[in-house]
């Protein structure tokens, strides 16, 4: 699920799409490796981003929470990601 406001934020649904498949590369590469870290140390991890562009630039505060796996306490599930964009003009 991903929300209206951050499709405006990103440029773009990210709805049911892979990181590594998202332009701009050199955002998405400081994203994935968030997630990266979470999978590493299995803690959360909260991660303020600016993101700019030629006509606006915002702050995205994002959370990654990562549930441990149903048959591994000590293996990732999944991450849940929240970002909450603070825009500017």
């Amino acid at each position: 699920l991903f929300g209206t406001d951050l499709a405006l934020v990103y440029g773009q649904d990210l709805t049911a799409r892979f990181l590594d498949e998202l332009s701009p590369k050199d955002l998405w590469a400081v994203v994935i490796l968030h997630y990266q870290e979470v999978v590493r140390t299995r803690r959360p991890l909260f991660a303020p981003m600016s993101i700019f562009n030629s006509r606006w630039s915002t702050t995205v505060s994002r959370t990654l929470l990562p549930p441990a796996a149903q048959h591994d306490a000590n293996t990732v599930g999944f991450i849940m990601g929240i970002d909450y964009p603070h825009m500017t003009h």
